[in-house]
C-alpha cells in the first residue's frame, strides 16, 4: 500500500539542510517530509511524497522549471498546481479559499489512501490551513462511507516541526482524525458557486458549466432524493421502505466521477489574461456535503444490499444490529421496533387462533387487530392512538395497520405496504417534520 506524504512548497530558495529528529533518530534533508520519508522506508513502508505547488510561483517559468528548482533540495516527488488568491509578483490571483480546500481534497480523493500524512511546515499563510482542512473532509467522507458498517480502514497524522531554518529540529507526528455523524448532508448541486456578486461574464461562464454537467446534476439529484428517504427510513424507524420503496440501485461510483469532473470544471479558471488570473468562488462547504452525500448513500447500499425478504423477524434483526451502533444515536429505535415486531406477531397469533387468517392469505394488518369488530375500509383512513395518520406511521415503526398487508407463510409473518398507500408515504419519508 502506497503512503502519500501531502506538503505545500514555498519558495525553495528558502530551505536549508536541517537535522530532523524523528523518534530519537536524525536524519538530515532540507524537508520535514523528506525526512519523514525516509523514516518511515527504515521501517519497510512504500512511501510517495506529493508536494502541492501554489499556482502564484509559475507566473514566469513552468511547472518543470520550478520542480527543477525544489529538485535542489528534495528528489522523487509528484507534483501538484494549486490555485493561488491575491496579489504575487505583480499578478492578481481572485478566488477563495474553499477553491484552495476544494482542489486539495479532490486531488486526495482521486488517491483515495487509507493512510496518509500532511505536512504543515511549509506554505504561505493560508495553504497549510487548507491542507489541514481538506484533509480533515477527506477522512470525513471515508467515515461516512461505512458508517454503517463500523468499518473505519483510513488512518492519517500531521506533521510538525519548527519554521524551517538551519539548524536541528524535532519532528512531531500526531494522530489526525475528525467525527462524522449519522446525518444528512445539505447537499445542493445547483449551488456549488456563490453568486452574489458574480458578473455578466462569469454568470454566463457557470450557465455554461451547468448545461454541460446537466446530466451528471440530474444523477445526482435522483440519488439525492432517494438517499433522504433512505436516511430518514433509517433515522425515524420504517424498515419496510427499504423493501418496497426503495432500491438503493444508483450507480455511486459512475456519478462520484461525474460530481468530480464538474467540480474540477468549476475549479478552472475564467479569466486568464496578463497578470491576471480569476477563478469562480466555490463553495467549498457545499461541495464537500454533495460528497458526504455519495459516500453516506454508498454505506447505506451496502446495507440494503444484504436484506433479504420482509419477513418480520429477520427486518427486525438487520435493523436491530444497525440501530445499537452507538456512533449513529439512534439507539432507541430498536427499542419501538421490537415492540411493534411483537405486536405484529402477537396479532397473527390471535388470528390464527381464530382462524381469521390461513397460509398464504394474505390480509390487511387492521382486519387481523383483535380488537376490530368489523372490517376497516381503507379510505376510512382510521387509526389508532391518534386521529393523525402519518404521525402514527412514524410512530409504529411504519407498520401503519391501514396501509400494511400482513402474509403468513411457513411459520413466518412477511410484511408490505398497500400500493396504493405508496404514493402517500413516499410523500412522508421525502419529508417527515412537514
Amino acid at each position: 500500500m502506497m503512503i502519500p506524504i501531502f506538503q505545500i512548497t514555498g519558495d525553495p530558495s528558502r530551505y536549508y539542510q536541517n537535522d530532523f529528529i524523528i523518534e530519537g533518530e536524525k536524519y538530515r534533508s532540507y524537508l520535514c517530509s523528506d525526512a519523514v520519508r525516509e523514516h518511515l522506508e527504515k521501517q519497510g513502508e512504500d512511501v510517495k511524497l506529493v508536494i502541492f505547488v501554489p499556482e502564484s510561483f509559475l507566473t514566469d517559468i513552468t511547472l518543470q522549471e520550478f520542480c527543477d528548482l525544489l529538485e535542489e533540495r528534495v528528489t522523487d516527488f509528484e507534483p501538484a498546481v494549486l490555485p493561488a488568491i491575491g496579489t504575487f509578483r505583480n499578478w492578481k490571483f481572485e478566488g477563495n479559499v474553499e477553491g484552495v480546500i476544494t482542489s486539495i481534497f479532490l486531488y486526495i480523493l482521486n488517491q483515495k489512501p487509507d493512510k496518509f500524512y500532511i505536512d504543515i511546515s511549509t506554505g504561505f499563510n493560508l495553504y497549510p490551513v487548507s491542507l489541514l482542512e481538506a484533509a480533515k473532509r477527506y477522512l470525513t467522507y471515508r467515515k461516512l462511507e461505512n458508517i454503517l458498517q463500523e468499518e473505519y480502514k483510513v488512518k492519517a497524522f500531521k506533521i510538525f516541526s519548527p519554521i524551517i531554518g538551519e539548524g536541528s529540529h524535532v519532528v512531531e507526528i500526531q494522530d489526525l482524525d475528525v467525527k462524522a455523524f449519522f446525518s444528512l448532508p445539505n447537499a445542493d448541486v445547483d449551488t456549488l458557486v456563490k453568486r452574489d456578486k458574480s458578473s455578466e461574464k462569469v454568470s454566463l461562464r457557470i450557465g455554461e458549466i451547468n448545461k454541460e454537467y446537466n446530466l451528471v446534476k440530474s444523477r445526482f439529484r435522483s440519488l439525492y432524493k432517494e438517499l433522504t428517504m433512505a436516511f430518514n427510513a433509517i433515522r425515524f424507524n420504517t424498515p419496510l421502505a427499504f423493501f418496497d420503496l426503495i432500491e438503493m440501485s444508483a450507480e455511486v461510483d459512475e456519478i462520484e466521477r461525474g460530481v468530480s469532473e464538474f467540480v474540477k470544471t468549476l475549479l478552472e479558471p475564467v479569466e486568464n489574461t496578463v497578470k491576471k488570473r480569476a477563478r469562480l468562488p466555490v463553495d467549498g462547504v457545499n461541495v464537500a456535503n454533495a460528497f458526504y452525500s455519495l459516500a453516506l448513500y454508498r454505506s447505506i447500499q451496502k446495507f440494503a444490499k444484504n436484506l433479504g425478504d420482509p419477513e418480520i423477524d429477520e427486518i427486525y434483526e438487520n435493523f436491530r444490529k444497525v440501530y445499537s451502533k452507538k456512533n449513529l444515536g439512534i439507539g432507541v429505535n430498536e427499542y419501538f421496533l421490537g415492540r411493534d415486531v411483537e405486536d405484529i406477531k402477537m396479532t397473527v397469533s390471535r388470528a390464527l387462533k381464530n382462524r381469521k387468517i390461513s397460509e398464504e392469505e394474505e390480509k390487511l394488518y387492521a382486519n387481523l387487530y383483535s380488537h376490530q369488530k368489523c372490517e376497516v375500509r381503507i379510505d376510512e383512513n382510521r387509526s389508532y392512538g391518534s386521529s393523525n395518520i402519518k404521525r402514527n406511521f412514524f410512530a409504529h415503526s411504519g407498520f401503519l395497520r391501514e396501509y400494511t398487508l400482513i402474509k403468513f407463510v411457513g411459520g413466518k409473518i412477511y410484511v408490505q405496504w398497500l400500493e396504493d398507500a405508496k404514493k402517500e408515504i413516499k410523500r412522508w419519508l421525502e419529508s417527515p417534520e412537514k
